[in-house]
């Protein structure tokens, strides 16, 4: 593989430990939905691609209707667990064709030093 982009994200907050709760290793792109939005009413994100087990990469945080933006912080650990990212970014993910449904996503901890074997 090479890289083609280079975002600044969002990820998981840190658990008790010390870790993030953005699951680590190899997994699959899955199902995609337009919006993802809390049962509290509370808040929405939009352009959803599924990886993992419970893992999205998808829009920063909306209010519920979707109409404006609440939580627009990129590049700290405060998600859930899934990977926010800027609107513009998380749709072309969505909209792409050509990650299909079962492409690879491989996801690592961005502390670990380059110098390590991977």
């Amino acid at each position: 593989w090479y890289l083609k982009n280079e975002w600044l994200i969002t990820c998981g907050a840190m658990n008790e430990n010390g870790v993030t709760r953005t699951p680590w290793g190899n997994s699959q792109i899955g199902h995609r939905q337009l919006w993802l939005r809390d049962e509290n009413y509370t808040w929405s994100c939009k352009y959803v691609t599924s990886w993992g087990m419970h893992a999205f990469f998808h829009s920063v945080l909306m209010n519920y209707a979707g109409t404006y933006v609440t939580q627009p912080r990129l590049g700290i650990n405060q998600s859930h667990g899934c990977v926010r990212m800027a609107i513009k970014w998380c749709k072309g993910i969505y909209d792409n064709n050509d990650i299909l449904r079962g492409s690879s996503v491989t996801s690592w901890d961005t502390k670990i030093p380059w110098s390590m074997n991977r």
